[in-house]
């Protein structure tokens, strides 16, 4: 099966990898969820100045790893990359275990490949074939 393809560029910075909906505190939620689609598989907005983006998972929700071994859980369909300055500190102390905090010191390209491969720079997640 093949899934729509899409690209991104985020900026350096430390991000929340993982599903938005585990860590984005609550005023910046309706604008990534709203304000943000570009499409029901791609999310990429701008809230107070900080780049947020998620592409859909092949298969909806689940339980998904990347080449390291971490998980990712995910309950909104979507992985992406959420700034630590959009982020509710109680809610990422509740989902440690389904998301990264990674830095990047270089924009990294993002993509959905069309086997439903989510790539965040170096982090590589299969959700599809």
């Amino acid at each position: 099966m093949t899934y729509p393809t899409f690209k991104t560029k985020i900026p350096a910075g430390t991000y929340v990898l993982g599903d938005p909906c585990y860590t984005l505190a609550e005023s910046a939620s309706d604008q990534f969820w709203d304000g943000g689609r570009i499409d029901w598989k791609f999310y990429d907005t701008t809230i107070d100045g900080h780049r947020a983006m998620a592409f859909g998972t092949a298969y909806g929700d689940g339980c998904f790893e990347d080449q390291h071994g971490n998980k990712y859980g995910v309950d909104a369909g979507v992985i992406g990359l959420v700034p630590v300055e959009l982020t509710d500190p109680a809610k990422l102390a509740r989902t440690f275990q389904w998301v990264q905090v990674v830095t990047f010191k270089r924009a990294v390209t993002c993509t959905r490949s069309p086997t439903g491969t989510l790539k965040f720079g170096p982090y590589k997640i299969k959700t599809g074939e």
